[in-house]
């Protein structure tokens, strides 16, 4: 056998260990780095919040605190029905 070949004839580098095995994405891969985007979003969101808390724009802070609370449901509300109706 060759050097760096596969019993199966494939001679690719390795795999990461990220990519689907499949080699396409399922709806539960969709739906999971829909909700981690989503979670990142309102991380770095908190972040410059707290940071304007700091800086005393407390009136700023609870006002766009408000709106954060129920962006977040709609987003996963929205990002689950979005996935869905992709993988119908």
């Amino acid at each position: 056998m060759a050097r760096g070949s596969r019993p199966g004839g494939s001679s690719c580098g390795r795999r990461s260990p990220f990519a689907s095995a499949l080699g396409y994405l399922t709806f539960l891969d969709t739906l999971l780095i829909s909700a981690f985007l989503v979670t990142a979003v309102v991380l770095i969101l908190a972040v410059y919040l707290r940071r304007q808390d700091m800086k005393g724009r407390k009136a700023f802070v609870a006002k766009v605190d408000r709106y954060v609370i129920l962006f977040y449901a709609v987003a996963y509300i929205g990002t689950m029905a979005t996935v869905t109706l992709l993988f119908r």
